[in-house]
């Protein structure tokens, strides 16, 4: 059978896959805060929405009871585990007995079923785990880094489920001190910290260092130039379109973008002027123009816009984004973006967008960390899409 229920959460709309023999899976909307598409549905084979049993009845109110921080114990939940392997079972079992606000590697969790040099089977386990929350796979990190998540949005679900349940760790990969940076936005502005409360915790993960340094800046450049006045989620379907033109997932190429025929560009999404400046930003990475990451690392957020901007299509928009998302750097503000500006009116109680001097007057007080207040703008369309 492919019957489900759904549980609307705090952190979207969940699906309860289940059967006669109990629970089948657990699955996340895989935008975050959000509804399930018909698309996530259909991935897992769930086809039917119906009235579940007592039993599953029951696990859909303690989950959603759980999101909301009145934490529950799953560990009798009826989970079909039917053709599951031995040690996956194994394995996702012990997770389910880390205690809440905790977190274990691969490695410890391998160890804890007898199995110490098991720790990518067990990262395997995890990551195919169809139970997430019932089953805490998202207490479970690697040792250097935070690991992944394959359930919703990924990290960020991730974070916001250890967060509800009092994890106090790091969330996010920037180099400055995330901690740090809310505590002082928390202080400094009343409103954004109520929006704070709200969101969870700050989980922008920038880019990590690449092996291969001197092209990692033209992928992140790449995306800015395609995701221009587009929705996250159309800017995420044209990159992959393009990326695909290579066999990959990834923009990560410049002598290939630069073989690449304007007509090849344009059939992948690109409009004429974005296929035009995704080759002008390829000749520039070719000719060693483009500052590498070792180069930017060195440079102000000023120097790294002069050296930029001349290259077509590189506005001080894609300066910020690359400030932001690949360098992590913490005192960005991007006036001009309209998803911002909708955040900032939302949070501050505005009927039309806010002007750029009203904004600079409020983020006055959110210096040295503008750039974590300008997320959690991002984050408040999100969040009132869904609770709207």
């Amino acid at each position: 059978m492919s019957l489900y229920t759904s549980v609307r959460t705090e952190l979207g709309t969940i699906a309860i896959g289940y059967n006669d023999r109990g629970i089948s899976r657990v699955v996340f909307p895989s935008a975050d805060w959000n509804d399930l598409s018909p698309g996530d549905l259909a991935r897992v084979g769930l086809k039917t929405e119906s009235r579940p049993p007592a039993a599953i009845a029951d696990v859909a109110r303690r989950l959603r009871a759980h999101v909301h921080g009145d934490l529950q114990d799953f560990s009798g939940a009826p989970l079909d585990t039917e053709g599951a392997a031995p040690f996956l079972l194994r394995v996702q079992r012990a997770a389910q007995t880390i205690p809440a606000g905790q977190t274990r590697s691969y490695g410890e969790l391998a160890e804890s079923v007898g199995s110490p040099k098991a720790s990518r089977a067990a990262g395997r386990a995890m990551s195919t785990n169809p139970w997430p929350i019932i089953v805490p796979c998202h207490r479970v990190l690697g040792r250097s880094g935070f690991g992944d998540y394959s359930a919703g949005s990924g990290l960020h679900t991730k974070f916001r489920l250890l967060w509800r349940e009092g994890y106090r760790g790091r969330t996010s990969n920037v180099r400055f001190d995330e901690r740090a940076a809310v505590d002082h936005l928390r202080t400094a502005d009343a409103r954004l910290g109520r929006l704070m409360d709200r969101v969870g915790p700050f989980t922008m993960q920038a880019a990590a260092p690449s092996p291969r340094a001197g092209i990692a800046p033209f992928t992140s450049l790449a995306k800015a130039i395609i995701s221009q006045q587009l929705s996250g989620k159309a800017a995420a379907t044209i990159y992959a379109r393009v990326a695909r033109l290579w066999d990959g997932d990834s923009i990560d190429n410049p002598k290939a973008v630069v073989d690449a025929g304007k007509a090849e560009l344009r059939a992948a999404g690109l409009s004429e002027n974005k296929a035009l400046s995704l080759h002008d930003l390829a000749k520039h990475a070719l000719d060693g123009t483009l500052p590498s990451r070792a180069e930017m690392e060195a440079l102000s957020d000023e120097e790294i816009a002069l050296r930029l901007v001349h290259i077509r299509g590189i506005g001080r928009w894609s300066v910020q984004m690359l400030l932001m998302f690949y360098l992590g750097r913490p005192s960005v503000l991007p006036l001009g973006d309209l998803g911002v500006q909708k955040g900032f009116g939302l949070t501050y109680g505005m009927r039309s967008l806010p002007s750029a001097k009203t904004m600079e007057r409020t983020a006055r007080a959110w210096a040295p960390f503008a750039s974590v207040a300008s997320w959690y703008m991002w984050r408040a369309v999100e969040v009132n899409r869904y609770t709207a």
